[in-house]
């Protein structure tokens, strides 16, 4: 796996930069932007809006955590039940981890020590992260996981771009995703690619 670099994004908030490649985690206009519009705003809230009392969330692409941070912060205090799945085939090490600035970006949240349990827990067994809030991290590709149930009533499709993996970004893969959904569930990506939008519709998503 290549290496990543530090990157500040445009709201001042980290992202990671695979060495040798143009690739990032996050938009480069701002991480913690992003994070907040595609997935806590269109996503989770949406979802929440609905009347779900117990969301059940995978993340297709753990990486920093962040996303996974934002949905615990957006959730404290609402009193929901809420199971998170975070897939990630390549985890970040200790080193740089550590040096992401999150928790100075979030302050007077716990940002913090949640971010810090988020990443100190072990892979592969649930953990309640803060009251009503139980990660499970995965350590798979997408295409080696299987589950079984709870189905997701919530996707945050968080791959890289379909031209560093394309495999991902297949209607073989959305029907998989889809497949692991309860009915009226809802899926959400940063990609906007004409490819993409295509892909999910193919596979009985409506886009």
């Amino acid at each position: 796996m290549v290496g990543h670099e530090i990157v500040i994004t445009g709201d001042g908030s980290h992202t990671l930069k695979l060495r040798g490649t143009d690739e990032h985690f996050h938009s480069t206009f701002g991480a913690l932007t992003e994070s907040r519009h595609v997935f806590i705003n269109a996503g989770l809230r949406e979802l929440l809006g609905r009347g779900v009392a117990g969301p059940v969330i995978l993340e297709v692409g753990f990486g920093t955590g962040l996303n996974a941070l934002l949905t615990m912060l957006d959730l404290d205090g609402k009193k929901l039940d809420t199971s998170y799945f975070g897939l990630e085939a390549h985890p970040l090490d200790e080193a740089c981890r550590k040096k992401l600035n999150y928790p100075e970006m979030l302050p007077g949240s716990g940002a913090g020590e949640y971010f810090d349990r988020l990443h100190r827990c072990t892979w592969g067994e649930p953990h309640e992260i803060a009251p009503g809030f139980t990660l499970h991290k995965v350590h798979a590709s997408l295409q080696d996981y299987r589950h079984h149930a709870p189905l997701f009533n919530l996707v945050y499709f968080d791959a890289f771009s379909p031209l560093v993996q394309p495999e991902l970004w297949t209607s073989g893969i959305f029907l998989k995703v889809s497949d692991m959904m309860a009915v009226g569930g809802i899926l959400v990506t940063y990609s906007s690619k004409g490819s993409v939008k295509r892909a999910l519709k193919a596979s009985g998503f409506e886009v």
